[in-house]
């Protein structure tokens, strides 16, 4: 393969190679069963990694082998085994298959501009979780990446709509709540981070009452 083939990226005439034929098997494998997962080490990560990075590529054959052999082996799925009371993720064989189609159609739910189908499906889901929640009629949402951002959006919406006051994060709350009241400079109980129900907390901590009163 030349240099000029070995370039192309996108279309019929791509260069990955059978990287589609590798990415299904690896998939298929991967769902029979997670396993416990490793807590990789940096240094012996670090030096089989160096140099993966370079002009010419490794080559389909090449990187492979690096994600196989040396990336893929040294995480922990979310979905791994060692989750015994919270497990962050576990996708159903389906939902992974489909998120593989999802990616390949590389169309998104940002806006109803570019992606009415996906925003159309999107609100289906929305709906059905709001009945079975039994939400008052009017109520709507949205999906989010994660957790975080997920508590930043709701603080924002709250700051919004509630009367003036400060923010008093629950026990057990997400240090991400947290991180959000700084980022919208609001002021703070902490009692979730200093055990105690007060305002006088470090200035680290509280910050000034500028937005309305929000509560996780």
């Amino acid at each position: 393969m030349t240099r000029s083939e070995s370039d192309v990226l996108h279309g019929a005439q791509h260069s990955a190679d059978d990287l589609d034929q590798r990415a299904v098997a690896w998939i298929r494998d991967r769902l029979t069963g997670t396993g416990v997962g490793v807590l990789g080490e940096r240094a012996w990560l670090d030096q089989n990694l160096a140099g993966s990075i370079t002009d010419k590529g490794l080559g389909v054959e090449g990187a492979w082998k690096v994600f196989t052999d040396v990336v893929a082996p040294n995480n922990i799925g979310v979905d791994s085994d060692r989750f015994l009371a919270f497990i962050p993720l576990s996708p159903s064989v389906a939902s992974v298959w489909m998120d593989a189609v999802c990616s390949a159609a590389n169309f998104g739910a940002e806006s109803w501009f570019e992606g009415a189908g996906a925003v159309s499906a999107e609100n289906q889901v929305i709906d059905l979780l709001i009945r079975t929640a039994g939400t008052p009629s009017g109520a709507a949402g949205c999906f989010m990446s994660g957790g975080s951002i997920g508590n930043l959006s709701a603080l924002a919406v709250a700051r919004d709509q509630a009367a003036g006051g400060f923010a008093d994060p629950a026990e057990g709350a997400l240090f991400s709540d947290h991180d959000g009241l700084r980022v919208q400079a609001t002021s703070v109980r902490c009692r979730a981070c200093f055990g105690r129900a007060s305002t006088s907390a470090p200035p680290a901590i509280l910050m000034p009452a500028t937005i309305r009163k929000a509560r996780s």
